[in-house]
């Protein structure tokens, strides 16, 4: 049996959101309030051109366009293969030709991109992530349900400041009028999307870091600042590319026209073809890397295969982002911790339930930038299904609650971070909101502003 998770958080003094319980409905699509997310779901079969790598299976789907597009304080998710889910709304905003809509309950945590006539969205729930996608220059929805816990500790590298830079000091400021980090999603001549269009997949790949962010209680915003193609070919590999387009003269013109605090590369190619490499980036601090500020600005870039950036499994985009701002995997995590972290409590958590009797009913999770390695490492069979992973970044202030039951006849409840004054602090959310004004200086916010129809 997989894992089911109900998540709860503890409100930071002075935020707005209330969390309020949720109930399941009843099965009948037509009728419900709150509105059903599906006003019809197909038999099902195997995932089709525009899923994602790790889709094990498909339901076409029909949206309820009709009733979602009000962003409703609530939606129940009509699963087909689990109980139906009341979301309640956490964060929703119209935007040009579209909206995002975010939400949690009973265990689910849904990020909704509306793009003109089409949907996309993760639902990362403890039994198993899911996902909405259609097939590429169609309006033909489905709803696909993926393996996969998270990214291993052999999917990615990290680099450290190259060889011969010069040492940093200190210097600017991590203040200005400018408060939004703007993202340039750049990709690979031969990049394939698995939306209508790049621009598509740009934006979802920014709307789920923002889902990210509101969730964990971070204070950061990230906003799409612009997408492109470039003239760099893939197949991707992830390492190299990172390095190689810091220095790309029409990377940095592109990263200067748009103004862009960030740079986010997406290349066409497959883990076999990257040696099972899906993401890289730097992290201020790390290996001789500048801390945030004025000094780090020239290393503020990610690389990834683009067809794992919004995949619900990994969030390979979300985990590449969190780096830029000094956030780190777990402790213990391979590549070895990070010795001059931005703050001590700027990792990753991981944390395993363990009933008496040894080896049996263990489960774990992790967040967004653990690996599964440690937790898998412990969990009942080394099987990836009972490590779930859950889409925040730490924060000691968000909690997830398993439905299954300690030897004394408790919930489980997994604590994403851990308290800066504790014996090994985990708070990336707190790091992120300190850091993220240092980011949204790296590039003076132009008059320009991006914007498309994705039709």
């Amino acid at each position: 049996m997989k894992l089911r998770f109900a998540l709860a958080v503890l409100a930071l003094a002075g935020t707005a959101d209330t969390w309020a319980g949720v109930a399941l409905q009843s099965f009948g699509i037509e009728g419900s309030t709150p509105p059903q997310l599906f006003t019809s779901v197909g038999a099902q079969g195997a995932p089709g051109p525009g899923s994602s790598p790790t889709a094990e299976s498909a339901w076409p789907v029909t949206i309820n366009f009709a009733r979602i597009d009000a962003l409703p304080a609530s939606i129940e998710v009509n699963f087909p293969d689990r109980a139906h889910t009341t979301l309640t709304r956490t964060l929703a905003e119209p935007r040009v030709g579209g909206w995002i809509w975010t939400g949690q309950g009973h265990g689910c945590f849904a990020v909704f991109s509306r793009f003109a006539s089409v949907l996309r969205g993760t639902m990362s729930c403890g039994s198993a992530p899911y996902a909405i996608a259609h097939t590429p220059g169609t309006t033909a929805h489905f709803l696909t349900r993926h393996s996969g816990s998270g990214m291993a500790a052999n999917q990615e590298e990290l680099l450290g400041a190259p060889p011969g830079a010069p040492p940093w000091t200190p210097t600017g400021s991590c203040t200005g009028p400018d408060t939004t980090v703007d993202v340039l999603v750049l990709f690979s001549a031969d990049y394939s999307p698995l939306g209508a269009s790049i621009w598509e997949d740009a934006q979802f790949s920014v709307d789920l870091a923002r889902g990210i962010l509101h969730n964990s209680l971070s204070t950061a915003d990230v906003r799409l600042a612009g997408a492109a193609r470039i003239s760099r070919l893939g197949p991707g590999y992830p390492p190299q590319d990172v390095s190689d387009i810091r220095t790309d003269p029409e990377v940095l013109a592109l990263r200067d026209y748009w103004a862009a605090d960030v740079v986010s590369y997406l290349a066409a190619g497959t883990a076999a073809q990257s040696g099972n490499r899906l993401g890289a980036g730097l992290i201020p601090g790390y290996l001789g890397s500048p801390p945030p500020g004025p000094a780090f600005a020239p290393y503020a870039f990610t690389a990834l295969l683009g067809r794992y950036a919004t995949d619900p499994a990994f969030y390979v985009f979300q985990h590449e982002l969190g780096h830029t701002f000094g956030a780190n995997h777990a402790r213990g995590d391979t590549p070895p911790d990070n010795p001059t972290p931005v703050e001590p409590w700027a990792f990753g958590k991981w944390a395993a339930m363990s009933h008496q009797q040894a080896q049996k009913n263990r489960y774990g999770a992790h967040d967004v930038m653990s690996y599964i390695n440690q937790c898998l490492a412990v969990v009942l069979d080394g099987n990836p299904d009972n490590c779930q992973m859950v889409p925040f970044y730490s924060n000691p202030a968000v909690t997830v609650t398993t439905e299954y039951l300690t030897d004394a006849g408790d919930l489980w409840t997994f604590t994403t971070g851990a308290p800066h004054n504790s014996a090994a602090p985990a708070d990336t959310a707190a790091v992120i909101s300190e850091f993220a004004p240092c980011s949204a200086q790296y590039r003076a916010r132009t008059d320009r502003i991006f914007a498309h129809p994705f039709e």
